[in-house]
């Protein structure tokens, strides 16, 4: 029996073996004795599961904007009818299926991509932070990862730039080392620096719709006490990198830069952005 054998096959036997367990009178939601929080398994669509952490932890701001930023992995706040902001995972349905090429690429010196997903999950649900200590990326792996996937990726001091154009716009993904350990990929979307009120309230408007639609992807200010600079942040906690991780990852940030970076520059002319708004239903954001 191989490596590869002896591992969880499905999302459902990696909660199982990171002590987590199915309730039998509510099919999709997970408990574990020592977490205040649940885990419930929602919609799924295009190869996507969303998985909500109810319970336990609660936000800061109560702006997802804000409070995505002290998440850990590949969560975001999102809003969900009569619990408010509650933390969302998404889960690639292709992504435990990844073991035999986990295999052949990391052997055992890496991390199944599921394991590294459901240790996210399980440490917000607990409350508990990662081990301290940014990690350092291997940045010339990452560069050959990608090149073979046709993304053009440059060192940049212990980071890789990877340039994403797309017709009449031209933007850059980081891949880096995350503060809070393990990696980040992050691109920044408008610079909101020296807005107008209503334009910048329209972009926040568009952002925060944004943050819910997008998979993976989570939208957030960043910039210090301004909060001026909307980006889009895939964070994988401490997933192997390269691997299946950073490819969702890239993807999902080239789906939010073609969703929102040339809507969210165009806002900033006023007249734009009053006419956007007023088209709005009055509703909350999240």
């Amino acid at each position: 029996m191989t490596l590869i054998d002896e591992l969880p096959q499905t999302v459902d036997e990696w909660l199982e073996r990171a002590g987590w367990q199915a309730d039998a009178n509510k099919p999709g939601r997970w408990r574990r004795e020592d977490a205040e929080a649940v885990l419930t398994r929602k919609s799924t669509s295009s190869g996507w599961e969303s998985w909500f952490v109810i319970g336990g932890v609660k936000p800061v701001s109560g702006d997802p904007l804000i409070d995505n930023a002290g998440l850990h992995g590949p969560g975001k706040w999102v809003r969900v009818p009569k619990r408010g902001l509650v933390p969302r995972f998404d889960l690639c349905r292709d992504l435990p299926d990844q073991g035999e090429s986990w295999g052949k690429s990391l052997g055992e010196a890496g991390r199944h991509p599921t394991e590294a997903w459901v240790e996210a999950v399980t440490l917000l649900a607990l409350g508990k932070q990662p081990a301290a200590g940014a990690d350092k990326l291997p940045v010339e792996e990452v560069i050959r990862f990608l090149v073979p996937r046709n993304w053009a990726g440059t060192p940049a001091e212990g980071a890789v730039r990877v340039s994403v154009p797309m017709p009449g716009l031209f933007r850059q993904v980081m891949i880096e080392p995350a503060p809070d350990g393990g990696c980040r990929c992050r691109a920044e979307l408008v610079d909101l620096a020296g807005w107008e009120a209503i334009p910048r309230q329209a972009a926040l408007h568009l952002a925060r719709g944004a943050n819910v639609r997008l998979r993976l992807a989570r939208l957030q200010l960043v910039g210090g006490d301004g909060q001026e600079k909307l980006v889009a942040e895939a964070h994988l906690a401490r997933a192997p990198v390269p691997g299946a991780w950073l490819e969702a990852a890239l993807e999902a940030l080239h789906s939010a830069l073609a969703l929102t970076a040339r809507e969210l520059s165009a806002l900033r002319d006023p007249g734009l952005a009053q006419w956007y708004l007023a088209g709005q239903p009055a509703r909350k954001e999240s």
